[in-house]
């Protein structure tokens, strides 16, 4: 399994990527602040591979919801089938998690910070 993790908070990132790599099944682990370089990493990747992306909501460069959009918007996003998503956030507004389930590619919504049993509940399902 890959992780992507796009979160602009260098705290959290430095926390979520010391849960994930102490994981076991996590092969590869690759992070950003900023999202429009996760983005193009995102579609410029070889997505036959199975992958998480773990997306914050609240950046300031672009949001977890503009980037979602951009992604669905993009060429190859249709080929990403075995793209995970889940949303990485501090929000817990109930409409920021009825929010991300109307984007059907969002499997997952998961409030910070990450920790390895939410992870491994997310990568079983």
């Amino acid at each position: 399994m890959k992780i992507i993790l796009i979160d602009d908070d260098p705290i959290s990132l430095f926390l979520s990527e010391n849960i994930l790599k102490n994981l076991k099944n996590i092969d590869s682990l690759v992070s950003f602040e900023d999202p429009k370089t996760g983005l193009s990493y995102v579609c410029n990747e070889d997505m036959k591979v199975p992958t998480c992306l773990l997306l914050d909501i609240n950046m300031p460069i672009m949001d977890g919801w503009e980037f979602l959009k951009k992604l669905q918007e993009t060429e190859v996003f249709p080929e990403m089938k075995d793209l995970k998503i889940c949303m990485l956030t501090s929000s817990i507004d109930e409409r920021d998690k009825a929010k991300a389930l109307t984007f059907p590619f969002v499997s997952g919504f998961i409030v910070k910070p990450l920790t390895s049993q939410n992870i491994i509940e997310l990568l079983a399902s």
